[in-house]
């Protein structure tokens, strides 16, 4: 996580094409978990359980926006869910004009 903030954090056209990766100074650590992507319409949030983010690469997990939910493993790590996210969202990017 942190070589992916170090290197592309800042890079908005990437972070916010569609869900929204959030800066460092927004990512907070709420029911165990540290938050820091958000879906683009806030129906569900991704995290990392703290106790994990001491790995190199850590399990992602998935929550819904809603009082009471779980969360639910992604069943991919940090890099890989990043990846997959990123080639989702570029299929959907619209062409340069």
């Amino acid at each position: 996580m942190r070589d992916f903030y170090r290197s592309c954090g800042r890079f908005d056209e990437l972070t916010e094409a569609h869900n929204q990766l959030w800066p460092l100074r927004r990512l907070q650590v709420k029911e165990e978990h540290l938050w820091f992507m958000e879906e683009n319409q806030e129906v569900v949030y991704w995290g990392v359980p703290v106790d994990q983010l001491s790995k190199d690469d850590p399990i992602v997990y998935q929550r819904a926006n809603e009082q009471g939910a779980r969360w639910y493993s992604e069943r991919m790590r940090f890099s890989r869910f990043l990846k997959a996210m990123y080639e989702w969202q570029a299929g959907r990017a619209e062409a340069p004009r």
